[in-house]
């Protein structure tokens, strides 16, 4: 329990059920955003997105602690406690942007549930981060409280759209969290049906990502 000013102290609780990773560890990846300040444990580690990431790799790099109102992924081994840490005036009333919303990436978080379901050109932008899976929003994207997700700059045509999406850990590529994988090709059979990712039936589609068969498809 963290005092708040004002509201006599708040609690945080998540029930979690932890995979098996590639090194035979359970291990349970997710994201968090709290207005307090909270320690790396062991059991329970820290990271933030960093602005150097590529066009088609997500890097973070571990903290000991994350600050107050920071988005963050976690890595947690099978429960253990959150260290809360500060004083009350350090509570943080609204979540910040990491690095920045100028980078390439972005990371934000919300403290209560958000939806975003209408604007089509920011869905197209967001990403997230469930059941061990980079993940891209379609038709809409409901981030649950004190959780985060992840936002692209608009694509200005360069470089060339990824073929996939991977994560970086302190330097090193996991396998734990797979990554996000686009299937390349030329076109679109004149007599496939296409979606776009607002679930619109698109009669000629032009360069960008599609639904087609329930698989998406990367048009150059």
């Amino acid at each position: 329990t963290y005092p708040v000013p004002g509201q006599g102290g708040v609690s945080y609780s998540r029930t979690i059920t932890p995979k098996e990773g590639a090194d035979n560890t359970m291990a349970y990846y997710g994201t968090i955003c709290l207005p307090i300040a909270v320690a790396s444990t062991d059991d329970l580690k820290f990271f933030v997105l960093d602005p150097a990431s590529g066009f088609d790799v997500l890097s973070f790099n571990s903290v000991d602690v994350l600050p107050a109102g920071t988005p963050a992924l976690f890595r947690n081994y099978g429960g253990g406690d959150l260290t809360f840490l500060g004083a009350d005036d350090e509570f943080q009333p609204e979540p910040v942007i990491t690095p920045s919303d100028d980078q390439p990436w972005c990371m934000k978080g919300h403290y209560a549930r958000n939806f975003y379901t209408t604007d089509a050109d920011l869905l197209e932008r967001l990403y997230y981060i469930s059941n061990g899976e980079v993940r891209h929003a379609t038709r809409s994207l409901s981030v649950g409280a004190y959780r985060a997700y992840i936002e692209s700059q608009p694509y200005s045509g360069e470089p060339p759209l990824p073929s996939s999406i991977r994560i970086r850990l302190d330097g090193e590529y996991t396998t734990d969290i797979a990554p996000l994988l686009f299937e390349p090709r030329a076109g679109i059979p004149a007599d496939a049906v296409a979606y776009d990712l607002q679930g619109r039936h698109v009669h000629a589609p032009q360069h960008g990502i599609y639904i087609v068969g329930g698989r998406k498809v990367l048009v150059p």
